[in-house]
């Protein structure tokens, strides 16, 4: 039991210290725009991704919606492609892959915001990890408000940042079965668990049929390896986290 638990702190300690390899440089937290200005149409973030550690690593690019304003979209843009809108994760492999040698930076990241004149504010993380090792990762949220007056963005941004919800399985890593511990906003409905891989594709839902308690997980359909697991509610991710299965 010791040794289980030792290991277990090694990864979650080689997890904080691979985190801390790939940085931001100077990340952007709030974006405004004026739903009247056709110029104000696409608002962006730019920002360097600097590789801190000893490793050369080869990066891939993946946005979460924690919130997006109806009628709106957004996109990124990451090495030599900009993606469609809408895009969760940039490609892995061949010239897609961006590399980020020791020391080195790229400057290549642009997330897109097109309101399209709808006002409102949205959230989008982005996180920036390496191909071969989802321990090396790093992750921002932009917020974009459009408003007539950009002084209302403030305000937005703390309603949105004080929706109580949670989520977390246990144990992780996983096995075969474990224990989803959720509380959801209140009045919120249709909540569910949503599990998908590196790449994107689902590979299970759980619905919540109450706003907060315990639900069964059951994870001997997938195979070993590291997954995202993310709460959703009326269509909206919520919270994204990182999921191992080891069996």
């Amino acid at each position: 039991m010791k040794r289980n638990l030792l290991i277990i702190m090694a990864m979650f300690l080689g997890t904080a210290l691979f985190a801390q390899d790939l940085q931001l440089v100077d990340p952007t937290p709030l974006v405004t725009g004026d739903p009247e200005l056709a110029e104000d149409n696409t608002i962006a973030v730019y920002w360097d991704v600097t590789n801190a550690g000893a490793e050369t690593y080869n990066v891939r690019c993946r946005r979460e919606v924690i919130s997006l304003v109806d009628g709106a979209r957004e996109r990124f843009c990451w090495g030599p492609l900009c993606y469609d809108w809408g895009t969760e994760m940039s490609l892995g492999n061949g010239a897609s892959l961006v590399t980020i040698e020791s020391g080195a930076s790229n400057s290549t990241f642009v997330g897109d915001y097109q309101h399209q004149g709808n006002p409102g504010t949205s959230v989008i993380r982005y996180c920036f990890y390496d191909n071969t090792n989802a321990s090396v990762e790093t992750c921002y949220e932009v917020t974009y408000c459009v408003d007539a007056d950009a002084q209302n963005c403030a305000v937005s941004v703390e309603q949105i940042s004080g929706v109580e919800s949670q989520v977390q399985i246990s144990p992780n890593p996983l096995n075969r079965q474990g224990t989803i511990q959720y509380t959801l906003p209140s009045g919120s409905q249709n909540g569910k668990l949503i599990i998908y891989n590196m790449v994107g594709e689902v590979m299970s839902e759980t619905l919540l049929a109450k706003n907060e308690g315990n639900a069964v997980i059951d994870a001997t359909a997938l195979a070993n390896g590291v997954y995202f697991y993310a709460l959703v509610v009326n269509d909206q991710v919520l919270s994204t986290k990182k999921l191992v299965v080891s069996k």
